[in-house]
């Protein structure tokens, strides 16, 4: 749909992206310092913190999916992604994801075909993502993909919503 559009790119990224760094003023090196300073701080306090947990937890799976050697990592939508932001500091390869019907179909056969061309991927997702296209996960295998499932029962990003505490039982069985 072109209704409204002021202005529509169609250019690669690097393309963007070089076109914006001419226009946009230079990034204070001072603040650049500062706010290095501070995520630093933020990452210590964190790693820290989940040391002190002792025990597996969703944080310290999202860490280890982010520290998996793959050239891309391909996240589910729900919790996985809120993780990796949440627990994981500046990532070393590119992150990928979608928005399927609900955000959660179709997440294999997608990470299964960018496997070939971008190479070694690491797929995280939660569970009922998994459900939703266990389909492919076959085809999954056969791109190489290592796959991490977030094992939570099911529908935990769902706890989150403001309405949470107005869902009666048979609600929650319908809508994870």
């Amino acid at each position: 749909p072109s209704d409204g559009v002021a202005l529509q790119l169609d250019a690669s990224h690097t393309a963007v992206a070089a076109a914006l760094q001419e226009i946009l003023p230079p990034v204070d090196a001072a603040f650049r310092t500062h706010w290095d300073t501070k995520v630093g701080h933020a990452q210590d306090v964190l790693s820290s913190t989940l040391a002190g947990w002792g025990e597996m937890s969703e944080a310290h799976v999202a860490q280890a999916v982010a520290s998996a050697y793959s050239d891309f990592i391909f996240v589910g939508n729900g919790l996985p992604i809120r993780h990796l932001e949440a627990y994981v500091g500046t990532l070393r390869v590119p992150v990928y994801g979608q928005r399927g019907l609900n955000g959660i179909d179709g997440l294999f056969a997608q990470a299964a075909g960018m496997a070939s061309v971008k190479g070694r991927g690491l797929v995280f997702v939660g569970d009922v993502s998994a459900r939703h296209d266990i389909g492919s996960l076959e085809r999954a295998a056969q791109a190489g993909l290592r796959v991490v499932v977030l094992h939570n029962g099911g529908g935990r990003i769902f706890e989150a919503l403001p309405m949470q505490d107005t869902l009666t039982s048979a609600h929650k069985a319908h809508f994870t």
